[in-house]
Parts: structure tokens; C-alpha cells; sequence
């Protein structure tokens, strides 16, 4: 995802409060095909 005035992808995230804070999970492809993110790979 790139913030600035161009492209910005899907990042799905799911917010949730309990015991006095909150816990935010972030998600996203491992590999997007863009040059802007960080690939991951298993291998």
C-alpha cells in the first residue's frame, strides 16, 4: 500500500476492544505483485 498520491491497496482489518484495550489484525495478500510492497514468500 502506497500512501502517498497514487496507489493504495486493500488491507482488510478486523478492531476489537476488550480487557481495558483494543487489538487491531491486519491482513494481506504475501505476495501482491506490486514493486511498492514488501513480497513474502515460504520459500
Amino acid at each position: 500500500m502506497y500512501c502517498g498520491s497514487q496507489w493504495q491497496g486493500e488491507i482488510p482489518a478486523v478492531a476489537r476492544y476488550g480487557n481495558g484495550g483494543w487489538a487491531i489484525e491486519f491482513s494481506r495478500n504475501l505476495v501482491t505483485g506490486s514493486d511498492k510492497d514488501v513480497q513474502f514468500s515460504d520459500q
